[in-house]
């Protein structure tokens, strides 16, 4: 009896069975992308909130106020830890293991650069920490370019490290306004000594080179800052993101504030950009959303921080809340986060419901 040649139907089982490994292998590849461009395809629906929205009446009502957010979709809280250090260690482990059973993530955030970032015994056995303006008068806010200030936030991050979190958030992490850096004696010497001139002695109305320079220095400080979180986070094991809330246009932030996100997000130490685009005008929010989403693309992901409430410029009702929403979702936004937790009232949630519904 004659041996049949398999051989044909051989080499063609073989070429199919490669094709469909070399499909699944493309698959793999593209999700892999996908995975660490942060892309994965669900929509973050987020609040900024603190211990005051869980406690009612003295009691800790949290799982009520968590069932409502998850009947609304909510599936990220930013929670204020307040003032560092922080010790308030069984509540946070009960709203962890609350917001988890509702299948909520939880970031807690400190607020670095503001003038609530250091508790007030803490400040007070070291009033050099705080940034001091041109002619001697000091402020409340901790100075981001003094080295004790920064080993001091950054060790006070250890410990949330130990606890179930999802993820870290950074707000307020900048210097005030209208370039508030410190011009105390330890940081314009640091200056001088690398570049031959104290940041007293610039005119910073005429371009001087140096006081650019001296700008550069400040971000590079705050830069420095978030880097030391991230590895902070990344020596403990924990495969959680970090994300930060800020200024919607870079190119302002870093010269404004010392908040130079942009080199965050390139360089790899932010997972999560948060641009707090506060403002009523949906024209000029969807060009800032546009903007950190072209920074962010293939790095970072984006979620937009939107304003609710009406103060200042940032006239924003229930309708413009949800044109923005429709627009961050339009240009490809990772999600969006409300500011905060205690103006997300009835007549926002019941337009919020009704648009995620749709």
């Amino acid at each position: 009896m004659p041996i049949k040649n398999d051989y044909p139907n051989m080499k063609s089982q073989l070429l199919s069975r490669s094709g469909k490994i070399l499909l699944l292998i493309c698959l793999l590849t593209a999700i892999s992308s996908a995975l660490s461009a942060g892309n994965t395809g669900k929509f973050e629906k987020a609040l900024w909130c603190n211990k005051g929205v869980f406690v009612i009446n003295h009691f800790y009502k949290a799982d009520s106020v968590l069932i409502q957010y998850e009947k609304l979709g909510i599936t990220m809280l930013f929670y204020s830890a307040g003032s560092l250090p922080y010790s308030d260690w069984n509540f946070l482990d009960s709203l962890i293991n609350d917001c988890h059973k509702h299948n909520i993530q939880i970031h807690p955030y400190i607020v670095p650069g503001h003038k609530s970032a250091i508790d007030s015994n803490v400040i007070s056995k070291h009033p050099g920490w705080l940034v001091q303006g041109m002619v001697g008068e000091k402020t409340l806010s901790p100075n981001l370019a003094n080295p004790e200030v920064h080993q001091f936030i950054v060790e006070s991050i250890a410990p949330f490290l130990q606890h179930n979190i999802d993820g870290f958030h950074l707000d307020y992490i900048r210097f005030d306004l209208h370039q508030g850096f410190s011009y105390d004696s330890l940081t314009c010497e640091t200056f001088k000594n690398q570049y031959g001139t104290s940041p007293l002695s610039l005119d910073k109305d005429t371009g001087d080179p140096l006081w650019c320079q001296w700008l550069d220095w400040n971000s590079e400080m705050v830069t420095s800052l978030v880097k030391d979180i991230k590895t902070t986070i990344q020596k403990s094991g924990k495969q959680i993101p970090l994300s930060a809330a800020v200024f919607p246009d870079p190119r302002a932030s870093k010269y404004e504030v010392g908040q130079d996100w942009e080199t965050w997000v390139k360089t790899g130490i932010l997972d999560i950009a948060c641009p707090m685009v506060y403002i009523g005008n949906s024209e000029v929010y969807k060009k800032d959303v546009t903007n950190a989403i072209k920074i962010c693309k293939g790095k970072a992901k984006v979620i937009v921080g939107i304003w609710l409430g009406h103060r200042y410029h940032r006239d924003v009702d229930a309708d413009t809340m949800a044109e923005h929403i429709l627009i961050a979702k339009q240009v490809g936004a990772a999600g969006i986060s409300f500011w905060s937790a205690s103006s997300f009232t009835g007549e926002y949630q019941n337009e919020f419901q009704t648009l995620m519904l749709k």
